[in-house]
């Protein structure tokens, strides 16, 4: 089974192929330690990616038996905005509960 050490080594090896202003983590069940056999590898990107480096990330991680689900960072932090305008457009105040938010709480970064 995929654990922190081996996706460390590998993120850092992707990392290294992404250029200097790209920085590569992951969240979700991996990083907090209680993932399963079915469960997804969220990795976190801090900025958009061509999809050629989107399918990289996603064809290295296959090749250990686990999908991978990239998560732009920046284009979370949009979404996040727009929500929470929304949110208080309609009366209601803003919260600390969107995908944006826990994956920056949950994040390993590399």
């Amino acid at each position: 089974m995929l654990n922190k050490d081996i996706i460390i080594s590998v993120l850092s090896k992707l990392n290294s192929l992404m250029g200097d202003d790209i920085k590569l983590g992951f969240a979700g069940s991996y990083a907090r330690g209680n993932q399963k056999n079915s469960s997804d590898l969220d990795v976190v990107v801090t900025k958009s990616l061509p999809i050629e480096s989107i399918e990289l990330i996603k064809s290295t991680f296959n090749e250990y038996g686990v999908h991978a689900d990239v998560l732009s960072l920046d284009l979370l932090l949009i979404e996040d905005i727009e929500l929470d305008s929304m949110l208080q457009e309609i009366g209601f105040d803003a919260n600390d509960k969107s995908v944006y938010k826990n994956v920056i709480k949950e994040t390993i970064w590399i």
